[in-house]
């Protein structure tokens, strides 16, 4: 008996989870929960962008996201390797002769402190939660200046 209500539960989490997996669009981004628990999450808007990957978890209709950070190896003559996060997808060896030589733009690139932990799931739809615990579920003002225009803070899927 008990283990067919295991079973039962597992089965549920394992339909569940299948039907949550693929690619989620809403204004200024998008994000693509993969059926091997990854995920990779892109936002833009004007000269602003970054992106974040990593894996997620599924807990009722709650998603919970866990980034993995990339680090490139940025080495400079006479000086220690150091790490610092990867402006692409992939790690990289930077070599530079001093540190004016690197130009890195905050506003662009692997993203930690913009990147939102949990996704409540209902219906197709991925609604992000705050850190107060509340869903985003008002309609929100586009950010150009003087625009009368609201978008839906929400994901949607594709």
């Amino acid at each position: 008996m008990k283990i067919n209500i295991i079973i039962l539960i597992l089965l549920f989490q394992i339909i569940s989870q299948s039907e949550v997996v693929g690619k989620y669009k809403r204004f200024g981004g998008d994000i693509t929960l993969n059926s091997d628990y990854t995920y990779e999450y892109n936002y833009y808007f004007d000269t602003y962008s970054g992106w974040s990957k990593g894996n997620w978890k599924m807990k009722n209709d709650t998603i919970y996201l866990y980034p993995i950070l990339i680090y490139d190896t940025l080495r400079i003559p006479g000086k220690k390797d150091s790490l610092i996060l990867s402006s692409t997808k992939k790690p990289n060896l930077i070599v530079a002769k001093n540190l004016n030589e690197i130009y890195w733009p905050e506003s662009s690139g692997e993203q930690t402190g913009n990147i939102f932990k949990k996704l409540f799931y209902k219906k197709g739809k991925l609604f992000q939660i705050d850190k107060n615990g509340k869903l985003k579920i008002k309609k929100e003002r586009k950010p150009y200046y003087r625009v009368e225009e609201y978008y839906n803070p929400w994901f949607e899927k594709k």
